[in-house]
């Protein structure tokens, strides 16, 4: 609070930002100018102050402030006519030889705000009860502070130095739009990120931008990895033959996971392991291995490592094509997170949960 009024000391009067009133006993026109910059229609962004024990020009009411009326103003918040409850704060403080209580508001994320069903507003030193069109303006603040977690701006992150600006030149906007288009755009980087919604209103990358043209996702969203484990069997007590941590770009991510998922798979087709007297692991033949079935469909056997259920397909259709397709969806599944700023480790639906290392967060 001190900075605020710190920042507003220059301003001698009222402003949009500012409201005197020498009324202590009044407290619906406190309640209306609590609701004026909770809503803040001229869309500053900073709080607004009112105080309590001035004159219009400044000068000293002589109202007592105590403890009696700061309890009774701190109570407006939750009394249940201002709706929905304001962020605010109050507190007594001297100016000069003037004691004053201040009420210190909050920009609503969630406008407009209403006391008793009616809109306030402010308008340069002026409160005045809000027209529908202005009260539609605050309802589409609303909604933008209503976005998806994608598509919300991620807090002290800047697109200069948190996105790969080349990887969004060479393979993001070749991917956005066509050749001709591109060709005769003229905007510069910062008005296409915002077109393609890859940074918010005040200038933030959002989740997007960071989980796919990050230079480190995992900086600023801890949980934006991949865990990659390969077991010797189909519980997770059974032996951990191999196991990675993924992090990077989206498209990194799934670029590695997919190479680790072809040779995880080409390995368990190839048959169980065992260790030798060396204790180097060695592959035994199929016919020997635990877990085999026969294929309903082929009368095939056939011995699938990991994945608990019988060969599909039929001769002329490779069994590692149908796997490889399998795991795919899986993967997509798996990367269709809703909040990547989760320290748990997210898998798909019906694979067994592993236990192990969570993700690391870099302060």
């Amino acid at each position: 609070m001190n900075g605020t009024m710190n920042a507003l000391g220059g301003e001698s009067g009222e402003s949009d930002r500012v409201e005197f009133t020498a009324s202590t006993t009044d407290l619906d026109k406190v309640r209306q100018a609590i609701c004026a910059f909770a809503n803040d229609l001229p869309g500053n962004g900073e709080p607004g102050l009112l105080f309590i024990g001035l004159e219009d020009d400044g000068r000293c009411a002589g109202s007592t402030i105590g403890d009696d009326l700061l309890k009774t103003l701190g109570g407006l918040r939750t009394d249940g006519k201002i709706l929905p409850f304001p962020f605010m704060q109050v507190a007594g403080k001297r100016l000069g030889d003037r004691d004053v209580a201040v009420v210190q508001v909050e920009p609503s994320d969630n406008p407009p705000v209403k006391v008793d069903g009616r809109c306030w507003i402010r308008i340069g030193p002026r409160r005045s009860q809000a027209t529908a069109e202005e009260e539609r303006r605050l309802t589409e603040k609303r909604r933008w502070g209503n976005l998806s977690y994608d598509m919300r701006g991620v807090p002290g992150a800047t697109a200069a130095d948190d996105l790969d600006m080349r990887a969004f030149e060479n393979d993001y906007l070749p991917c956005a739009g066509s050749p001709e288009v591109l060709a005769e755009n003229r905007r510069d980087r910062g008005e296409q990120l915002r077109a393609l919604r890859l940074v918010a209103r005040n200038g933030e990358p959002t989740v997007t931008a960071i989980l796919v043209l990050g230079r480190d996702p995992r900086y600023w969203l801890p949980g934006a990895y991949l865990q990659f484990v390969r077991y010797g069997g189909a519980a997770v007590t059974d032996e951990v033959l191999d196991q990675a941590e993924l992090s990077g770009p989206l498209p990194q991510q799934l670029r590695d996971v997919d190479r680790l998922l072809k040779q995880g798979v080409a390995q368990g087709l190839a048959g169980p392991r065992r260790e030798e007297a060396g204790g180097e692991p060695s592959h035994v033949p199929a016919e020997t291995g635990p877990r085999r079935h026969r294929c309903a469909s082929t009368g095939r056997r056939c011995l699938l490592r990991g994945f608990p259920r019988p060969c599909l397909g039929t001769p002329e259709t490779p069994r590692r094509r149908l796997l490889n397709v399998a795991i795919h969806d899986r993967l997509i599944m798996a990367t269709s997170l809703d909040d990547y700023a989760s320290r748990s480790t997210r898998r798909p639906a019906g694979l067994p949960a592993r236990r192990g290392r969570r993700g690391l967060n870099r302060g």
